[in-house]
């Protein structure tokens, strides 16, 4: 398994694009807005990592090879057949990808000023650690109904002047993806948060859970196939020992989460086979995970 590292100097460009780009449209669009670091040395023969988390209150299920269901075969929607790698912590594709690194997606996510503690404020969540599932799905549910009032989607009335700081921001000095701070100003200045494609909205979602106390090996951003050769970009959550899909593109669709966890989907994507995994800093997760 090889980590493949990205710089992004022409980030903005890809968070604007359509999510559900053609396969070979996508493959274009990519090699023309980013700059290939050398790939990562490969990782070890060690067993793909499960969720752990940092901290001792809230250990999550740690990696055992199960004797019964080591391996298994999926049947995807739109790729063939897959076949995965299980342990107590999941199931874990074989030919997945790991992205990173992470501060390439979620640039200066610890930096704290005025401005990001006000938009952590507006949001209205503890930054201290989740310590149980029940919590963890309380803040996200809470962020999922902040955004839904709080952000202001591309096309949408008033969308290009936010958007259009943001993009400011975010190309000086150099093209980047939007770090926590200058979504913060964003913030400040017009009162919401411009979100553009799928990958927007879901870069965004894990760096505000980050903030709000949802450690990285309980979140992260996943690419899978979506209908007729296209892609989509959207959350793995682990809660309650399950890994689950969460799609942020659907929040003018799916206003409210239930108070007990769902997987939130409303495209034609195979959301429950992601073939790339894009974790926070800190985790340990190296590979994709079968979603339910």
């Amino acid at each position: 398994m090889k980590q493949r590292a990205v710089i992004l100097p022409a980030g903005l460009i890809l968070l604007s694009l359509a999510c559900n780009l053609p396969s070979a449209a996508r493959e274009t669009a990519v090699a023309a807005s980013l700059t290939a670091f050398a790939a990562a040395p490969p990782t070890s023969g060690a067993p793909t990592a499960a969720p752990t988390s940092t901290a001792s209150a809230s250990p999550a299920p740690q990696p055992t090879p199960t004797e019964t269901q080591p391996h298994i075969v999926e049947q995807t929607l739109f790729e063939g057949e897959k076949a995965y790698t299980c342990d107590e912590g999941g199931c874990w594709r074989d030919d997945g990808i790991l992205v990173g690194p992470p501060e390439n997606f979620y640039p200066d996510i610890h930096e704290d000023n005025r401005d990001i503690r006000a938009l952590l404020a507006s949001i209205g969540l503890p930054a201290e650690e989740a310590p149980d599932n029940a919590e963890r799905w309380r803040r996200i549910r809470g962020l999922w109904q902040w955004m839904t009032s709080h952000t202001i989607i591309i096309n949408e009335p008033g969308y290009e002047e936010p958007w259009n700081y943001l993009h400011e921001l975010a190309s000086t000095p150099t093209h980047h993806w939007p770090s926590i701070g200058e979504l913060a100003k964003v913030f400040a200045r017009f009162g919401v948060l411009p979100l553009g494609a799928c990958n927007s909205k879901s870069f965004t979602m894990a760096t505000l859970l980050y903030r709000v106390g949802v450690l990285p090996d309980w979140i992260t951003v996943v690419h899978s196939q979506a209908h007729d050769g296209t892609q989509h970009i959207y959350l793995g959550i682990h809660l309650d020992g399950r890994w689950r899909y969460l799609d942020p593109t659907c929040i003018r669709s799916h206003t409210a989460l239930a108070p007990q966890p769902e997987t939130v989907g409303c495209i034609g994507a195979d959301y429950r086979h992601p073939y790339e995994v894009i974790p926070l800093p800190g985790s340990q997760l190296i590979k994709p995970m079968l979603l339910e």
